[in-house]
């Protein structure tokens, strides 16, 4: 018998699951292969109950057999509950808990002994059975805000110079509010953007290219070769090119609205038209995806724009 495992802990969503009252589902395998089962996180739970699920198989005997099996098994699991309408968070585009190797040393010596600690990785992980082995988890904590003196300036400056926002910026508000609530970086910069683009009013292209699109929209009507369908996503088409793009809108709108503002070092209209391109490779599937990095980095910066945006007459109170 081997002595490796692979690991998945994963986040179920939060109203779709097993209802079998169990804490612990021997799961089919390949012939030969050791015992998949998934566990939970905590004990005391039941599957159904649990959002934390465990995809788990000791006994391989190399780690390269316990990670090939890992990602095999991850991805049977992953179809199977997909299939199941079943949400899961597998840890993919996530924070991974990440104690430094010496942070790890010194609570495996507070612990007594030579217990060995281990990053509990939200997502795949591979390591090496022992007795000692103890995996420890890495939660965030942290939380960051203004003075209470500073909220009543800025609440005081709001009162005296009240204004109604207008139907766009409600949007956008409500978007940038909920961004706030997503643990993904993804959904942040998708609901950020979706709250920017509420703020853009496209403008219309030049007469003389709205005349030329006039003449490609009479071809298109006088053509004997397409079919209706195929002349109304033509027309379609055709009527939307002209106006501007929302790239092309957006980069105007932040450049004349914050002139003076710089976003990771970048001018308003670079990191507008920065993050448009993220968030077209996310809505379009392009491969590769932005990674974890890119889109974490630019979600913090991204909320500092639009909530510039919903409040530029406060902008002369900042520190």
């Amino acid at each position: 018998m081997g002595n490796y495992s692979f690991r998945l802990r994963f986040f179920r969503s939060p109203y779709e699951t097993v209802g079998n009252a169990t804490s612990r589902i021997v799961l089919p395998g390949r012939k030969g292969d050791p015992e998949v089962i998934l566990v939970l996180a905590k004990k005391g739970q039941e599957i159904g109950e649990s959002k934390t699920w465990i995809l788990f198989s000791s006994g391989w005997p190399s780690t390269e057999e316990a990670k090939s099996a890992g990602i095999f098994y991850s991805r049977v699991l992953e179809r199977a509950l997909a299939q199941l309408r079943i949400g899961a968070d597998y840890g993919s585009r996530a924070a991974k808990s990440a104690f430094t190797k010496v942070g790890l040393e010194k609570m495996g010596k507070a612990a007594g002994g030579n217990i060995v600690k281990l990053n509990d990785v939200h997502g795949l992980m591979i390591y090496e059975n022992a007795e000692n082995v103890s995996l420890v988890l890495a939660q965030s904590g942290f939380q960051w805000g203004p003075s209470k003196e500073r909220l009543i300036k800025v609440f005081k400056h709001a009162l005296i110079h009240p204004r109604k926002l207008t139907a766009q910026e409600k949007v956008c508000l409500e978007l940038f509010n909920a961004s706030f609530f997503q643990g993904s970086p993804d959904a942040r910069l998708l609901l950020l953007m979706g709250g920017l683009e509420a703020l853009m009013e496209p403008e219309k292209k030049s007469t003389a290219i709205s005349n030329h699109i006039d003449g490609f929209l009479s071809l298109t009507n006088e053509s004997k070769k397409l079919t209706q369908d195929e002349k109304s996503q033509l027309k379609g088409a055709l009527r939307q090119l002209k106006n501007e793009s929302f790239r092309q809108a957006g980069r105007k709108f932040v450049a004349q609205q914050l002139s003076s503002k710089i976003y990771m070092q970048l001018s308003p209209e670079r990191f507008f038209n920065y993050c448009y391109t993220l968030r077209n490779k996310l809505i379009h599937g392009s491969t590769p995806l932005p990674t974890f990095n890119e889109t974490s980095a630019v979600a913090g910066p991204l909320q500092t724009m639009v909530s510039d945006l919903l409040s530029i007459d406060l902008l002369e109170l900042e520190p």
